[in-house]
């Protein structure tokens, strides 16, 4: 499928056309066990049920099928609205690195941390909490540690580029327009 401790993504389809800009990330894990048969599985930072608020949020552990179709409940199959594409938004640099992501993200998860309970658009996300497993120090076999930098832009640096690409596009349809009355008031 994926080299576990491969930043996933997929289309955020809560926010309807801006998916087109935002994904919901998450880590992939591996194949594991649950209730005595193996599946896919992803850990990612989401809301704990769709009805709540969206502070109210935790790091959860779910199967592949479940990360993909958006389900965050406790359903036994995943609710199917359409095929959801999964891509991947990093890989992990080797076979060590992607066991260190793996493992930062079940320790969070296993732990109560800073993330649950505490979700922000901007400075708390999905993204945040696969960028801080990605970024952890990796220590080989031989002693050399290393810490793999995030190769993406972050939903923060996004939503300014947008807001800023708007702005200007703004700015440019009042000046044609304010142009146009300039020249009828000059023809007058």
């Amino acid at each position: 499928m994926y080299p576990i401790g491969s930043i996933i993504q997929r289309p955020l389809k809560e926010m309807g056309v801006l998916s087109i800009f935002y994904k919901h990330v998450g880590i992939y894990i591996g194949v594991h066990l649950n209730d005595n048969k193996e599946e896919h599985q992803v850990i990612h930072f989401s809301p704990k049920k769709p009805s709540e608020p969206k502070s109210k949020a935790k790091i959860i552990k779910t199967s592949f099928d479940k990360f993909a179709n958006g389900d965050v409940t406790n359903r036994a199959e995943p609710k199917r609205d359409k095929e959801v594409e999964v891509t991947i938004r990093a890989k992990p640099k080797n076979a060590d690195h992607g066991r260190a992501i793996c493992n930062e993200a079940e320790k969070i998860y296993c732990n109560p941390n800073e993330y649950n309970n505490e979700y922000n658009l901007f400075f708390k996300n999905c993204e945040d909490f696969a960028k801080y497993c990605y970024e952890y120090e990796v220590e080989y076999q031989n002693g050399h540690t290393e810490t793999h930098t995030y190769p993406k832009k972050s939903q923060l640096r996004k939503t300014v580029e947008i807001a800023g690409g708007l702005a200007v596009a703004g700015v440019g349809i009042l000046g044609l327009l304010k142009g146009g009355d300039d020249k009828e008031n000059k023809q007058a």
